[in-house]
């Protein structure tokens, strides 16, 4: 089982071009990753003592704070663009039910509201591909910011849940993957912005 990661390939064409060519732009520029240590063969080993170690993790770089599993292991990928290099930022833990992740990527460029709606559809696309059905989806926000959660079923019959957030220039993913319910309100109860 795979939580599926969503990574930038390329930036957004320039603003002098028009809401409509903009919005169908938006689709090409995401691809799906799968997270290399999101298995849950690994995650089967750990204790079920570990389930119930959950603890505040905080990345000030990133600017967020959540409650997670355990301490998350952190990955970077980099994504070559024209207008520059993506960093995409990974905060993974695992137990015995589930994975929990938090990743962050920032755009070189301002994203106006019509951009953003269309990057969550896209968004919301890129978790539904290779046989995966969307169970359920509704726009969210976090502090005024526009957002989508979506709660899909994965080709293997596990459940995935996300929120997707874009706050200014940076698009957050907080994502869980055959975690009971209980778990994921207190995961995605948990996020929060910090300066």
């Amino acid at each position: 089982m795979k939580l599926k990661i969503l990574a930038i390939a390329t930036l957004f064409a320039p603003l002098s071009v028009s809401a409509a060519v903009r919005a169908e732009a938006v689709r090409p520029l995401l691809q799906i990753q799968p997270c290399n240590n999101c298995q849950l063969i690994g995650a089967a080993e750990t204790t079920p003592d570990a389930q119930e170690d959950w603890q505040e993790f905080s990345s000030s770089e990133g600017g967020f704070v959540v409650l997670m599993p355990g301490t998350p292991e952190e990955e970077t990928h980099t994504e070559k663009a024209e207008e520059g290099d993506v960093e995409q930022h990974l905060f993974t833990a695992a137990t015995s039910d589930g994975v929990f992740l938090v990743s962050y990527a920032d755009f070189a460029n301002e994203i106006d509201r019509l951009e953003a709606e269309e990057l969550l559809d896209a968004a919301t696309e890129g978790y539904i591909t290779d046989g995966a059905k969307l169970i359920a989806q509704r726009p969210i926000s976090l502090h005024g910011s526009p957002g989508r959660e979506i709660k899909y079923k994965d080709s293997d019959g596990s459940i995935g849940q996300c929120r997707i957030f874009l706050v200014n220039k940076r698009l957050y993913q907080v994502s869980t993957l055959g975690s009971n319910t209980k778990e994921v309100q207190k995961f995605f109860g948990s996020f929060q912005l910090v300066p």
